[in-house]
């Protein structure tokens, strides 16, 4: 079981109402970016794959994971971690 496929089982075990899944980077806005890896980790919210929960769906402002996305902090930092494969060159916080 990849990395990926444990932490998608664990996000979704401890977070049930809330609904995750993974798409490879080359069908998303960060395809050419660097500092992401190559299958992503999301929450989809208004049917919204959210793969940086830090950052808002518009791409355009930072936010609260929690208030913007219902996904607690430790969670949004996991899965940025996964998902980065640098550390963040904006306001974003690092995991």
């Amino acid at each position: 079981m990849t990395t990926t496929n444990i932490l998608l089982a664990a996000s979704r075990a401890a977070y049930p109402d809330l609904a995750f899944e993974t798409v490879d980077k080359a069908e998303t806005v960060h395809a050419e970016d660097a500092e992401y890896a190559g299958t992503l980790i999301g929450v989809v919210v208004d049917d919204v794959l959210i793969v940086d929960p830090f950052v808002s769906s518009c791409g355009r402002f930072d936010v609260d994971p929690d208030e913007a996305y219902g996904l607690p902090a430790a969670l949004a930092k996991q899965l940025l971690a996964h998902n980065r494969t640098t550390a963040p060159t904006s306001s974003t916080p690092t995991p």
